[in-house]
């Protein structure tokens, strides 16, 4: 049973979890990592489309920034990726996960709850190109 803790709304049990003091440390990729990430990237997924991922200065400003979002910082993702199918996404993911990749999901760009915000940089997969019927386990 948790109880609540003098002038906070969260329950005491929950407060030692987001102890900075014990978190762990989280090193993310240098841009040389992401860059291999990305080659990596377009070499694995070669056959399946040209435009899977983008270093376009507008695809980058379009995914990483949103003038709705109360959520300002200083840096975009280091590309954007466009999978179309469950696959290609899991490669994706796979890649940035072995080399500790950041990823920033891109759907609707809202970003109401600051979604859109790279401040490690990373991979933005938008999932708007995503054909979900051709690919969906029912």
């Amino acid at each position: 049973m948790s109880t609540l803790s003098a002038g906070a709304n969260k329950p005491s049990n929950t407060l030692a979890i987001l102890d900075p003091e014990r978190l762990p440390t989280v090193k993310y990729a240098t841009l040389e990592d992401v860059q291999k990430a990305i080659a990596q990237i377009e070499y694995e997924l070669r056959d399946n489309t040209e435009d899977i991922i983008s270093t376009d200065d507008e695809d980058l400003k379009m995914h990483g920034f949103s003038e709705w979002s109360s959520v300002r910082v200083d840096t975009l993702p280091i590309a954007v990726a466009y999978p179309r199918n469950t696959e290609q996404v899991s490669t994706i993911a796979r890649i940035c996960h072995e080399r500790k990749v950041p990823i920033i999901p891109y759907s609707g760009g809202s970003s109401l709850e600051g979604h859109t915000a790279a401040p490690f940089g990373g991979i933005s997969m938008a999932f708007h190109r995503r054909n979900p019927g051709k690919d969906f386990d029912r």
